[in-house]
């Protein structure tokens, strides 16, 4: 093997970045980092694929009867639905039967060189699989595992479904969008979807941060990300001034009246 030349002190000196110089890098700032995506449709995708934009190695797990629900959604270009491709750009994919032991033993080899599961099945799914937190953490003790829900992982409304129209109305959203007087409005967007995604991977990144520093990440503290329902992230409610649903006043759209209503109630400096 060819023996490297060292390099004399001023050369050393002058490769060093001067104080206050910017520093910049071509690997983007989630390299290196893998990504278990156990997710479909909306939501969970979209968190995985923000990552996977970010650097990180993302492999999606489908289940191979047919796969990630989204795979049909029209438009179809040449047989593959832009819905599907948008949402699951810089992934890699991997069809396993995770109720087939071959399939399981498979999920926990990849397990072992990952940093993050990602899920947003029905919530009991991954544990009646034997792949939930407490089965990871065996395998992988410094795993950050995210559940994306809308209603949580445990209370009374846990096992319903959330799909967004349900989370919007829950929040109050539907009772504040489209024209006073008139009958509540979807937003066309699937907003409560996309912004349990965002927050998702922001839980992600500031959670892998975390174990980076070498602080560890009790079990009552692990990451859940339990999405956009009632009083919950992107309708909190503020003192005195609630989005709440209420059939008898149809408020609509008024941005100006509600920043108005809630000036008031503000205390002044």
């Amino acid at each position: 093997m060819a023996k490297t030349k060292p390099r004399s002190r001023k050369t050393a000196l002058a490769a060093r970045p001067k104080p206050g110089a910017r520093r910049t890098s071509a690997r983007p700032p989630l390299a290196g980092v893998r990504v278990i995506d156990l997710t479909r449709v909306l939501a969970g995708p979209f968190c995985a694929m923000s990552l996977g934009d970010m650097g990180a190695e993302v492999i999606k797990i489908e289940d191979p009867r047919g796969g990630d629900d989204v795979r049909t959604f029209p438009p179809l270009v040449d047989g593959w639905s832009s819905y599907f491709l948008g949402l699951n750009r810089n992934k890699k994919s991997v069809a396993l039967d995770l109720k087939h032991p071959d399939g399981k033993a498979i999920f926990f080899r990849l397990l072992e060189g990952a940093d993050v599961v990602l899920e947003n099945l029905r919530v009991g799914t991954v544990a009646k699989l034997g792949i939930d937190y407490a089965h990871a953490r065996g395998r992988q003790p410094r795993i950050v595992y995210c559940s994306v829900s809308g209603f949580g992982q445990d209370g009374p409304y846990r096992d319903r479904a959330a799909l967004d129209l349900v989370v919007q109305a829950e929040s109050g959203m539907i009772s504040i969008t489209g024209e006073p007087g008139g009958s509540g409005v979807r937003a066309g967007v699937s907003i409560a979807d996309i912004t349990a995604g965002m927050y998702a991977a922001f839980g992600i990144v500031g959670t892998s941060e975390q174990q980076r520093r070498g602080i560890e990440i009790l079990k009552k503290e692990r990451l859940r990300i339990q999405g956009l329902v009632g009083r919950a992230v992107v309708l909190k409610y503020t003192p005195k001034l609630r989005f709440v649903r209420d059939d008898s006043v149809e408020r609509g759209n008024r941005v100006l009246q509600i920043l108005e209503e809630l000036e008031r109630t503000l205390p002044s400096s």
